[in-house]
């Protein structure tokens, strides 16, 4: 990975931290994230993407389709997928729609002989969990 790539990654992961935190922080830094996650030319870039917008969790309704797409691609490298997995699981029950492609995911792993597969079992856990009423 390039220095300048290195730095977008880097950038992305620190958003997604300070996110997680304080998402009024980082709000502005949404759009920038997903365009990061469509469209840079760097795997560590896109994934670092995912998982900053992971962290914060805004915009569920116009996230959470990307990153479906991202576990979808084929051409897809395997850290991007696994990120956009462990994204979708933090959106929990905002995620729904990423059940079939999920568990169509799932398929191409043993769940007790690969680290994917758990990965992949936590993130239909958290998502299919159902939301707790308040008291």
């Amino acid at each position: 990975m390039c220095s300048i790539a290195t730095d977008r990654a880097k950038a992305a992961e620190m958003l997604g931290l300070r996110g997680g935190i304080k998402v009024s922080d980082v709000e502005d830094a949404v759009e920038p994230l997903k365009k990061m996650l469509e469209k840079d030319k760097d795997a560590k870039v896109r994934s670092a993407a995912a998982r900053a917008l992971g962290a914060i969790q805004l915009d569920a309704e116009g996230t959470v389709p990307l990153l479906i797409d991202r576990l979808k691609s084929e051409s897809e490298e395997k850290e991007v997928r696994m990120s956009a997995v462990v994204a979708l699981g933090q959106y929990g029950p905002d995620a729904k729609e990423a059940l079939p492609p999920l568990r169509d995911y799932l398929k191409k792993f043993d769940p007790k002989k690969s680290k994917e597969g758990p990965t992949i079992q936590n993130a239909i856990q958290m998502i299919s969990m159902a939301k707790k009423k308040k008291a």
